[in-house]
């Protein structure tokens, strides 16, 4: 039977600068890693304000030293997030710094170099508090909102701009980007295949131009969010709206739909199925406005094909009218 590992022992109480610092060195979790370095720092600050005369030990200082690196062999194979290893072995060397300079005593502390030194050390400090700080909201994040999404910074409806160009605020773990990716694709399947059924639904003649129509708005929206159309799938969905397209021409062109405008029609369609189909080198050179311009146009083309059935319904109506008035005329 295995005996438990006892608790390490440790010499320095908290909250104190040195109590933290020593239980950063034996912290076996990032969060807890991160949390003794930030108070540790904290504490630090605290010491370091101008106009406080508090003064280290030699003993003090080559403890310190001590516990920074190993501090920084500790907090480097943990691969915290937003912390790189060269933010965290500078910060613990700017701790290193500070911890020299209020070694000095008081007066030797007010020289222009000294005080110049004793600034780039706290910048270093601070920078490292920060990326320790995000690092732990980051793994907050992966904890408590794996399955959260975060709202875009507009309408998507009304921007019709792609998602990629909006980044992200918070630092995503590995774990969190391949999680965001699955969904990305699930969510890209599912539009294809609402897409596809819009335009087999089409294939009728009793009214295709609507669910045609709502295809192409999904189509639009998938270029929008980013998706990208795999080359079965474009397979399939050429299919099923080449059908749809014998079906629209052979209800709404020429009384409705005038064939010039179909064909801007029909070319779209493939234009919007060539951009879906592209690969992420030849997405890499495209502007937002372009990709914006073509969702809209292809919105636009939707909505001549709806427009030309709302008519259709008009003159229908407009048609049972007359008959009407004709008939009560007798």
């Amino acid at each position: 039977m295995t005996e438990p590992n006892d608790p390490p022992c440790f010499t320095y109480a908290i909250p104190s600068f040195l109590g933290f610092l020593e239980r950063s060195t034996a912290a076996i979790d990032p969060r807890q890693f991160s949390f003794d370095q930030i108070s540790a720092i904290d504490e630090l600050m605290l010491l370091s304000k101008p106009g406080r005369s508090f003064q280290f030990s030699e003993g003090q200082r080559q403890t310190i030293r001590y516990f920074a690196h190993r501090a920084f062999e500790v907090g480097r194979p943990l691969e915290l997030p937003g912390c790189s290893v060269d933010v965290l072995d500078r910060g613990l060397r700017g701790v290193v710094g500070l911890g020299d300079v209020l070694t000095l005593p008081v007066e030797e502390r007010d020289g222009p170099s000294q005080r110049q030194r004793e600034r780039t050390f706290m910048r270093a400090v601070k920078r490292l508090r920060h990326a320790l700080y995000a690092a732990q909201i980051a793994i907050d994040e992966e904890r408590a909102d794996a399955d959260v999404e975060l709202p875009p910074l507009g309408d998507l409806k009304l921007l019709a701009g792609p998602t990629a160009t909006v980044l992200p605020f918070r630092l995503e773990t590995r774990e969190a980007v391949k999680r965001r990716e699955a969904r990305q694709a699930d969510a890209a399947a599912t539009l294809w295949k609402r897409a596809a059924a819009y335009f087999w639904a089409a294939h009728n003649l009793d009214d295709p131009a609507t669910p045609y129509a709502a295809g192409m708005r999904l189509l639009s929206e998938g270029l929008a969010a980013g998706f990208r159309l795999s080359a079965p799938d474009r397979i399939t969905i050429a299919i099923a709206m080449l059908s749809a397209q014998w079906a629209v021409h052979r209800v709404f062109v020429p009384t409705y739909l005038s064939e010039p405008t179909f064909s801007v029609v029909r070319a779209r369609a493939h234009y919007i199925l060539d951009a879906l189909e592209a690969d992420d080198a030849e997405r890499s050179i495209w502007q937002p406005e372009w990709v914006a311009g073509l969702c809209a146009d292809v919105d636009r083309q939707a909505n001549a094909i709806a427009d030309a059935a709302h008519d259709r319904t008009y003159q229908r109506a407009e048609l049972s009218v007359h008959r009407y008035i004709a008939q009560q005329a007798g």
